[in-house]
C-alpha cells in the first residue's frame, strides 16, 4: 500500500498488486545457504508518484532462505532492491536492484556468501588500558538498508 496525506486530516491508501520475486543464496563453496535473511525495499512513492524530500526507498518485505537456499517475496511491480544478511557471512554484493515486472518472471541472480574471518584483538580505552567488557551487538555496516527506515520489529543494530 502507498499512503498520502489527503489534506483533510485523513490519509489515503491504495493497494498495489504484488507479484512473485525469487532467488537463491549460495555459499562460496557451492553449498546452499539455509536461513539467510532477505530484506526487500521498494521505491517510496505516493499514489501520485515521488514526494519531494521523501526517502527514495522504503522497507517492504523480508524472508529467509529454505533448505534448498531459495527465497520468494511478494512485491509490487516497479523498482525494488533486495539485500542478503547472514550471521558470520558477507554477500558478494551489497544489494540487487531490479525492475519487478507485472508479467514476471522476476528471478534474481544468485547471491554468493563468503564466511567472515574471526577478528581477534584487544579493546582499549582512551588511556590505553584494557576496556571493560560491554554487552550488546555491534552495528553492522549497511543496516538499516541505505535510504530506508528500519523494518518493523527489528533492532537498529542487529550485529553480524
Amino acid at each position: 500500500m502507498a499512503g498520502q496525506f489527503a489534506g483533510n486530516g485523513e490519509d489515503e491508501y491504495r493497494r498495489r498488486k504484488t507479484v512473485a520475486v525469487s532467488g537463491r543464496v549460495m555459499r562460496q563453496d557451492g553449498a546452499p545457504h539455509q536461513g539467510a535473511q532477505i530484506l526487500a525495499q521498494i521505491e517510496n512513492l505516493s499514489p501520485d508518484g515521488h514526494v519531494a524530500g521523501a526517502r527514495e526507498w522504503t522497507y517492504a518485505r523480508s524472508a529467509s532462505t529454505d533448505a534448498a537456499c531459495k527465497f520468494a517475496l511478494a512485491l509490487p511491480p516497479g523498482r525494488s532492491r533486495i539485500e542478503v544478511q547472514a550471521d558470520g557471512f558477507v554477500a558478494d554484493r551489497d544489494d540487487a536492484e531490479l525492475e519487478v515486472r507485472a508479467d514476471g518472471p522476476n528471478e534474481i541472480p544468485d547471491f554468493i556468501t563468503e564466511a567472515l574471518a574471526p577478528i581477534r584483538g584487544r579493546v582499549l580505552d582512551e588511556s590505553g588500558r584494557p576496556a571493560p567488557p560491554k554487552a550488546g551487538p555491534g552495528r553492522r555496516p549497511g543496516w538499516p538498508p541505505r535510504g530506508s527506515s528500519t523494518p518493523p520489529g527489528s533492532s537498529a543494530s542487529p550485529g553480524r
